[in-house]
């Protein structure tokens, strides 16, 4: 399996110590050697694109009222994804009530909260 992993030493190294094209903060990387450092700058580039397009997609769908549970099925993410997300999001989020869940007949229903992006 080791043999699979590979460095292209040839190839130029990103410059990890200026900021990223669109004028941002650099995204966070760590390694102790340059090649570490490069490969975990490549990663958080990628993740950081990708962040981006999930805040706009949950921006999409809080336009209606929903809750996280329901946002994380319609959007495909993980719960803590969501969670994760609307933290940046939560200067245009508000509550506009509470979902009611049933469990069963012998456990206590518990409730939710709906969130909407305010216009």
């Amino acid at each position: 399996m080791a043999e699979s992993l590979s460095f292209d030493f040839a190839a130029p190294l990103a410059d990890v110590t200026q900021v990223s094209p669109v004028g941002c903060a650099r995204p966070p990387f760590q390694g102790a050697t340059v090649q570490s450092r490069h490969a975990s700058y490549t990663g958080a580039l990628t993740a950081q694109d990708r962040r981006s397009e999930n805040i706009a997609t949950l921006r999409a769908l809080w336009r209606q009222p929903r809750t996280i549970q329901q946002v994380a099925a319609l959007s495909g993410l993980p719960v803590a994804s969501v969670c994760s997300l609307k933290a940046c999001l939560r200067d245009q989020l508000e509550v506009v009530g509470l979902e009611a869940v049933s469990w069963g007949p012998d456990r206590r229903a518990t409730k939710r909260t709906l969130w909407r992006i305010w216009p």
